[in-house]
């Protein structure tokens, strides 16, 4: 069993918080997207033992640039056979 939580705040202008669980130890891979499909960030990658985690997203994509306003997705991947997907909303 796994399951991402809705980030928050959401909308949010700063920083923001996203929760999510899983049952077992399992290579975890959480990932932001843009309103094309492209990835922006990798938050997480890696092997994490079963339990709840929290994580933040400072805005920034993975060459440390702060990213433009707009609708963003961030998705967790368990081992590539489970995949949940949420929308947020990145505002001035």
């Amino acid at each position: 069993m796994y399951f991402i939580n809705q980030n928050y705040p959401n909308p949010f202008n700063s920083n923001t918080t996203i929760e999510y669980f899983i049952s077992r130890d399992v290579g975890v891979n959480i990932n932001v997207y843009n309103i094309l499909g492209q990835k922006v960030k990798t938050l997480l990658s890696g092997i994490q033992t079963a339990g709840r985690y929290s994580l933040v997203w400072d805005r920034t994509n993975d060459h440390g640039q702060i990213v433009a306003y707009g609708v963003y997705f961030y998705q967790l991947n368990i081992e590539n056979e489970d995949r949940i997907t949420r929308k947020m909303l990145f505002v001035k």
